[in-house]
This record gives structure tokens, sequence and C-alpha cells, in this order.
């Protein structure tokens, strides 16, 4: 695992990564839009700050489509540490109990957020996937209807679409 550690930082501001950090960024999202998560582990394994909230973002999104939960939990936590002003570290951490089977600790865990970051769309789609994985249709339809009524809500509805999670209460999903 690359040299990113869970570590106090100026969580006020966003640092600028260097013009060689941000080309090995550029590279490794490119190589995640062609699906080529070794080559992009390699761009990121090359970047100098791996604590760079930007380079932790991409880095989760890797290991996520890896699958490599006991890595995307380290990940998720110094995301969390690095970007306190947003929900990605806490969906990521979530995804990744939620990928080893204990969804009902994941839902608890993002539950702990929810109001936080109740305005965000990914907070509450999440929040019905694991709602839905558990049996709680009533309740995963109210947190999509929340997820469906932001600007995010035609993509997410997409997605929701296509999400085994939510295939007890597929029939619905166009009507929320």
């Amino acid at each position: 695992m690359p040299g990113y550690v869970a570590k106090a930082s100026d969580h006020g501001s966003v640092r600028e990564l260097s013009e060689l950090d941000a080309m090995c960024l550029r590279h490794a999202q490119e190589f995640i839009r062609v699906e080529n998560v070794e080559l992009a582990l390699m761009a990121l394994d090359a970047i100098e700050d791996q604590n760079h909230r930007d380079a932790l973002i991409v880095r989760c999104a890797v290991l996520k489509r890896q699958r490599n939960w006991k890595a995307l939990e380290q990940a998720a936590v110094c995301l969390m540490q690095e970007a306190q002003d947003t929900a990605e570290g806490a969906l990521f951490f979530s995804e990744a109990m939620h990928g080893t089977q204990d969804t009902e600790q994941a839902l608890d865990f993002l539950t702990s957020y929810a109001l936080r970051f109740a305005m965000d769309a990914h907070v509450a789609y999440h929040l019905a996937r694991f709602s839905c994985a558990l049996g709680e249709h009533d309740t995963a339809a109210s947190y999509l209807r929340r997820a469906f009524s932001t600007g995010a809500g035609a993509s997410l509805k997409e997605e929701a679409a296509n999400e085994p999670d939510f295939r007890p209460i597929a029939a619905q999903i166009p009507t929320l």
C-alpha cells in the first residue's frame, strides 16, 4: 500500500498539487475512464502528495472498482480527515463496510453523517441502498425520493435503476 497515512492537516483549504502530481492524477482519472485500474494505481502511486484530497478520492474510486474493501476503508479514513467538509470519505467508508457484508454497520455509520450532510444527494442515495439491502423498503423509497429531488436526481435515478441493491423496489423507482 502506498504512503498515505491518517494525519492532521490544514482542513481549511485544499493544497495545490504540484504540476507533476496533477499530471499523474489526470492520467489516473483517464485510466479509470477506460477501466484500466492497474495503470490508474500506478499513476496514483507516482503522486508525491498521497494525502491530497483529490488523489485520495481517485484512489478510493479505484479501490471500490477493485472491490478491495480493506484498502478502501483505510483510504476512506484518510479522506475523511483530509476532506472534512464533504461526505465523500464517509460514503467510501460505508461502501467498504457494505462490501464486506456489514450493511447494518454501514447504514448506522452513514446515518451518523446524514445530519451533517443532509443536503447531499449521494448520502441519501446510499442510505437508500443500505436500507433496501436490509429489507427496509419504505425507508429506502423515502431516501431515494430525497436523493432524486436534488440536481443530481436524474443521474441517480438512472444509477438506481441498475443497482442490484434496489431490485426489491425496482418497480417503484420511476415513480419516486
